[in-house]
C-alpha cells in the first residue's frame, strides 16, 4: 500500500456489524452455585455470559447481569443490587416457582425471570433490559457491538475483557467509535490524532489501524473497514 495512495478508513455501520446486538451477561453467584438450567438456556442460545463468584469482578464491561434469588440471603442480594446500581449495569433476578411468594425481593431489580427458563422468554428479557440500561447508561461509555469503551476511565473491553492498547490507538478507537459509517482518511485522522504539526508521514496511521485491529477484532468479529 503506497504512502500516497487514498486511503479511507471508516468504522462499520450497525447493518454491517451489527452492533447493538451483543449481549455480555454477567451471572453472579452469591453462594458458590449456579443453577444449571439457567447455564443451559444461556448456551443454548449462543448468549455470550461469565460466572462471577466474587462481586468485584462485576463491572461496567458487562451489559446486563443475572443473579437468582433464594431465601435467606437477602444481605448477598442487597450487596448485588447495589453493586449494580453503582455501575449503572441491568439486573436480572431469576427465581424458582417455589420462591414467588418472596416477589418483594425483587422490587429494586430492573426484571425477573421464573426458572427453568424458557429460552425466547429468557433472552427477551436480557435484551429488554439492556435496552432500558442503555437508556439510562453513565455518560462516557461508548458501546459497539462487543467492545465497551470507557471514555473517563481509559479502558476498552471486548465480551469482557480488557484489552491493552497504546494510547493512540485508543484514540483512534474513540474518534471511529463515535462516528461509525464516517469515512476518515490518512490526512484526516493524522491531523485529529497526532496534530497538524506532525513531521511523519501518513503511513504511521495505517500502522496503528492495523495495530489496533488486531486487538480487537481476534475474536472474528469486524470493526473498522479500508476503502
Amino acid at each position: 500500500m503506497d504512502g500516497n495512495t487514498s486511503v479511507i478508513y471508516t468504522m462499520l455501520s450497525e447493518r454491517r456489524s451489527g452492533f447493538g446486538m451483543a449481549l455480555n451477561v454477567a451471572l453472579v453467584s452469591t453462594n458458590g452455585n449456579t443453577d444449571a438450567s439457567l447455564i443451559h438456556a444461556l448456551s443454548v442460545e449462543g448468549v455470550s455470559f461469565t460466572t462471577l463468584f466474587d462481586l468485584r469482578d462485576l463491572s461496567e464491561a458487562y451489559n446486563v447481569a443475572l443473579l437468582v434469588l433464594k431465601r435467606h440471603e437477602e444481605q448477598a442480594i442487597s450487596d448485588v443490587v447495589q453493586r449494580c446500581k453503582e455501575l449503572s449495569v441491568p439486573l436480572i433476578g431469576v427465581i424458582s416457582e417455589e420462591n414467588l411468594p418472596d416477589i418483594d425481593l425483587v422490587m429494586n431489580v430492573t426484571d425477573f425471570v421464573v426458572i427453568p427458563p424458557r429460552k425466547s422468554e429468557l433472552v427477551a428479557r436480557l435484551r429488554r433490559a439492556t435496552d432500558l440500561g442503555g437508556e439510562q447508561s453513565q455518560e462516557g461509555i461508548l458501546q459497539a457491538g462487543n467492545l465497551r469503551i470507557d471514555v473517563r476511565r481509559y479502558e476498552v473491553f471486548n465480551q469482557g475483557l480488557r484489552l491493552l492498547l497504546t494510547f493512540k490507538e485508543y484514540q483512534l478507537l474513540c474518534l471511529l467509535a463515535s462516528n461509525p459509517g464516517r469515512v476518515f482518511t490518512r490526512e484526516n485522522l493524522l491531523s485529529q490524532i497526532w496534530g497538524y504539526d506532525y513531521y511523519g508521514g501518513p503511513r504511521t496511521v495505517d500502522v496503528h489501524i492495523r495495530r489496533l485491529r488486531s486487538k480487537i477484532e481476534e475474536r472474528g468479529q469486524a470493526y473498522i473497514e479500508t476503502v
